[in-house]
């Protein structure tokens, strides 16, 4: 898969903490896996990457508080790292 777009944040998507915070990240992802999501808890920092459309980007950036009802409404789900 390629990345079609990513919202940039303040910690590495390859990490599990928050470089601002240094709080631990959640993943989230969608049924299909083509939306990524990393979020912040403590401070509401997020990074997204989606692999098929740029209109996921554009509606979490427009809109925060959606990811909070994407999540909600369990579209996006969270996914346990591998230890």
């Amino acid at each position: 898969m390629t990345n079609k777009g990513s919202i940039s944040g303040n910690f590495n998507t390859n990490r599990t903490i928050c470089k601002r915070c240094k709080s631990k990240v959640s993943f989230y992802t969608d049924e299909f896996k083509e939306h990524d999501l990393w979020l912040c808890w403590k401070c509401g920092k997020f990074n997204g990457i989606t692999h098929v459309c740029d209109e996921f980007n554009d509606m979490i950036k427009i809109n925060p508080p959606l990811i909070f009802e994407l999540i909600q409404e369990k579209i996006l789900v969270p996914v346990e790292p591998n230890c």
